[in-house]
């Protein structure tokens, strides 16, 4: 039996508890469902208005993403992890003492969008410090831990509602989302002055044999002359040259990860990931009201819901040996998930009842799940090291400018047309455009890289 190392035991306890941070608080927005039928009833508004604070919760922690990944650099991980949990839990305390819908907007929407937002952007990348190899079953297992706490959160938010209303609710999920704070303090980031010795040292011996090479030439020749990718290696020119380098893209500097902005590639993964917010964040949103359009009682509503959590788990959770073993790349994978979630959604528009309805979320959870699952190993395979920061905390960019459109298109197709049907053949159109721009990744970046090599 193979003994575990000490670094091993650490890797461990930080895929737990990234695992249980990213739980709590991803788990609380996805009460949404819930929280926004009750709001309907407590504040006395419609589903535009009652609809609202929810997305703008998500468009708050996807618009703050490179502001983000700014403090990431600056103050470090785990510093800004801890914060984030912190703000997290006063935020959705807050809401207790909320009066009207404006209240629930400023402190859920805004508070608590950017808060969450601090404690779980950069969980990803302290995964990707940790695993060298298999980062997709760890993130997988990370954003896992989202669909375990939301199920756990779903039961007890409906008896919450039930018992204490609305803002006892807020006020019991305010202590629920506090417990994430000593896991974030158990994080630990790996030491990596071992990996830059060991880039020193093949520098050094680069160097060595450079020399070699150089003394071994002159001996048959008196003139030696290499030439190696434009580079000059005499004397002080190597020196000069590396640190003008060094000083012109200092990956230490915290605005370097910023230039991941100016990759074709990543803008591409941008446009997909931030789109695939907007199709989760819509049908969860609506989950609990549409299935009651579909001949679903009350009761039964809570379980489509809880369906809909145990499929994304599953699919976070298993779907990760796809890529990792190499059946389909992350680009082909991501647009499976697509055609098959606008396929779902075309039946579901004929669907009707609690059975239909079960399969229905069953299907679209898995699938779902497994595009959440790919998500930060997805623009971690095409970005630089160096700006993993900002780019995996900058990933659903795009999500916050369309995310204004969510709580309009709720208002406009169910209050006035009285039915969901006309937002779903719009996110159907959504999915057909994601699988051809996921398929368009590989080609963009084979692209860049030959114009890189060209201009160099």
């Amino acid at each position: 039996m193979k003994k575990l190392s000490q670094t091993d035991i650490k890797s461990a306890t930080a895929a737990v508890t990234c695992s249980f941070i990213f739980g709590i608080l991803m788990g609380t927005p996805r009460l949404s469902s819930l929280l926004f039928v009750a709001s309907m009833t407590r504040f006395g508004v419609d589903r535009q208005r009652a609809s609202f604070p929810f997305f703008l919760c998500y468009t708050i922690r996807n618009a703050s993403g490179p502001l983000i990944g700014y403090l990431g650099g600056k103050f470090g991980l785990k510093n800004v992890i801890i914060l984030g949990c912190l703000l997290s839990s006063i935020a959705v305390g807050g809401c207790f003492f909320a009066e009207d819908i404006v209240t629930i907007t400023i402190l859920w929407g805004v508070a608590f969008g950017f808060s969450f937002g601090l404690g779980v952007a950069l969980l990803p990348q302290v995964l990707s410090l940790h695993f060298s190899s298999h980062l997709d079953k760890a993130v997988g297992v990370n954003v896992g831990g989202e669909c375990i706490a939301s199920f756990l959160l779903t039961l007890l938010t409906e008896f919450l509602l039930k018992t204490y209303g609305l803002s006892g609710t807020f006020l019991i999920l305010s202590g629920v989302v506090l417990h994430s704070i000593p896991a974030a303090m158990l994080i630990q980031i790996p030491n990596q002055k071992t990996g830059q010795n060991e880039e020193s040292s093949n520098e050094s011996d680069l160097k060595s044999d450079l020399v070699d090479q150089n003394e071994k030439s002159v001996l048959f020749s008196g003139k030696l002359e290499l030439k190696t990718n434009r580079h000059e290696f005499n004397g002080n020119k190597v020196s000069a040259t590396t640190s003008s380098a060094k000083q012109k893209l200092d990956p230490k500097s915290s605005l370097y990860g910023f230039r991941v902005f100016l990759n074709p590639t990543y803008i591409l993964i941008l446009l997909t990931q931030s789109t695939m917010m907007y199709i989760f964040t819509s049908t969860n949103t609506i989950l609990v009201d549409v299935s009651r359009d579909h001949d679903v009682s009350i009761s039964d509503a809570v379980y489509v819901l809880i369906g809909f959590q145990v499929a994304d788990a599953v699919g976070r959770f298993t779907l990760g040996f796809v890529t990792d073993r190499g059946y389909l790349s992350k680009a082909n994978f991501s647009a499976v998930c697509f055609v098959a979630i606008g396929l779902l959604l075309v039946a579901f528009i004929w669907i009707r009842g609690f059975a239909g309805m079960m399969i229905f979320v069953l299907g679209l959870g898995v699938f779902i799940g497994g595009l959440k699952m790919i998500s930060a190993s997805f623009v971690m395979q095409y970005v630089e090291k160096d700006c993993f920061s900002i780019a995996i905390a900058s990933r659903f960019l795009l999500y916050p400018p369309i995310s204004f459109t969510q709580a309009p298109l709720i208002g406009f197709f169910r209050d006035k047309l009285q039915t969901y049907n006309g937002l779903f053949c719009i996110l159907i159109a959504i999915c057909c455009v994601n699988s051809i721009v996921s398929l368009m990744v590989p080609s963009m970046e084979r692209c860049r890289q030959k114009r890189k090599k060209c201009s160099q």
